[in-house]
């Protein structure tokens, strides 16, 4: 699993990674070693840990992270705040 290995690599401390996500650190060397494929339990909890998306993850959709999600999200409502202080404005003036 190329994305697998890509975020095991971006990440780097194995040990961190496999505490933060509560994997045993031996899973994750046995799916570096290909000695067994990665669960999607294990998988997820291992994104969850890391704001990883895990339609990313698994199917190579959308983006990476999570955070940049979120980050889109805040961008659009400071986009619309200006436009909802105006109708509110509009709305007390009536």
């Amino acid at each position: 699993m190329d994305r697998l290995e890509e975020i095991l690599k971006e990440i780097g401390n194995e040990t961190e990674t496999a505490k933060k996500a509560g994997i045993n650190l031996k899973t994750i060397n046995r799916w570096k070693n290909n000695d067994f494929p990665p669960q999607i339990k294990t998988i997820g909890k291992l994104a969850k840990a890391h704001n990883i998306n895990l339609n990313w993850l698994i199917l190579g959709e959308g983006k990476k992270y999570r955070v940049n999600e979120g980050l889109e999200a805040i961008e659009k409502l400071k986009e619309a705040i200006p436009e909802f202080k105006e109708w509110m404005k509009r709305k007390e003036e009536e």
